[in-house]
């Protein structure tokens, strides 16, 4: 991982990618899986592929805090304004600009309701003008506490520090299902406190994560392939009706997989690095720059292309229509902008 360059293309970079087309997936999908017949072959397929990278958002949250621990294990303690200005600086103004973009889209295109200024105002703040926009306050709240969360760590035990944030997520889990549900239980972050302190001591311990990882490949493809399974029969028992499961149980079972599937991909994420050609990596460092932009705008990408098919299309075009545009697309404007950008900033500086 090179030190000097915040654009690298390392495992936390491949692992980063892979999460956001995960995202994208489960968002092309959603169309098939919430107006398709259940019984067909496709929704149910469509489903349990969706299902099984439900792990994408907390391991976006896993890496944050991976991120986290390796920077100030490479830049010692931060400066806290400082650190707050700079993440601040790079996520909200982006995260303003397609929340306003997608209000505005659903306002004048899709012509859901109304213009109100209280209400895009809302949409901001609480980030469900479109369902991934919450990851974004989530986000913002672990920046708060993340030179802490990390000098805390530091001093203790990683089976410690685990154990006490799966406490906290577990307790977190069992009052969303019994207290107000005023409160927006999955948009505060004590929610996945476990994925985030995880990723802390992943990024404290990286190089015996990634010497274990290595060492146990087999064992760790194994425990994937049989949670996935087990995963995936049990939603879609639900998903079609054939048998209910306990709502606490379910949820420390999908907290488990989620788990084990974010360590197996970051794990694969890792070989991979180590295989990539270098003019390839130099090509895919656009990959990982567009990523976050990718992440916000992909869904409306998927907006517009639906809403340009033909009257009658069937879901299987629904689907691929909102596939296509989610990744290729989406990628591709982003990396154009990105590439524009550069060269703007290069002419500038050259003058």
């Amino acid at each position: 991982m090179d030190k000097n360059n915040d654009y690298r293309l390392g495992e936390v970079s491949i692992f980063e990618v892979a999460l956001c087309l995960c995202v994208i997936y489960i968002h092309a999908a959603s169309d098939a899986v919430s107006l398709g017949e259940k019984s067909s072959l496709f929704t149910i397929a469509v489903f349990a592929l969706q299902r099984l990278v439900y792990f994408a958002m907390p391991g976006f949250i896993f890496s944050s805090g991976l991120k986290m621990s390796l920077k100030m294990k490479r830049e010692g303690d931060l400066s806290y304004w400082i650190f707050i200005r700079g993440r601040l600086m790079k996520i909200l103004p982006s995260y303003f600009f397609w929340v306003i973009v997608f209000y505005l889209y659903l306002v004048y295109a899709r012509t859901y309701f109304p213009f109100e200024l209280s209400e895009l105002a809302q949409y901001i703040l609480k980030g469900n003008v479109a369902s991934h926009f919450y990851f974004i306050p989530v986000l913002l709240q672990f920046y708060v506490i993340a030179p802490f969360a990390v000098r805390l760590a530091q001093k203790t035990k990683p089976a410690t520090g685990i154990a006490v944030s799966l406490a906290v997520s577990v307790a977190t889990l069992w009052a969303a299902k019994n207290f107000s549900s005023a409160i927006m239980w999955d948009r505060i972050f004590p929610t996945y406190l476990i994925f985030y302190c995880a990723g802390i001591y992943a990024g404290l311990n990286i190089a015996k994560l990634k010497e274990f990882l290595a060492r146990y490949s087999a064992l760790l493809a194994s425990a994937c392939f049989i949670s996935a399974c087990g995963y995936i029969y049990a939603t879609s028992s639900m998903f079609l009706g054939i048998r209910s499961f306990a709502e606490i149980p379910v949820e420390l079972a999908q907290m488990a997989y989620r788990m084990i599937m974010i360590a197996g991909l970051f794990a694969l994420s890792s070989a991979v690095d180590g295989v990539i050609p270098s003019k390839a990596r130099q090509a895919a460092t656009y990959l990982h720059r567009a990523n976050f932009y990718v992440f916000l705008c992909h869904p409306l990408a998927m907006f517009i292309a639906q809403d340009n098919l033909p009257y009658g299309a069937t879901m299987l075009s629904r689907f691929l229509a909102r596939a296509a545009s989610g990744t290729i697309a989406s990628f591709a404007v982003c990396i154009l902008y990105l590439w524009a950008k550069d060269m703007i900033v290069s002419s500038v500086l050259k003058n």
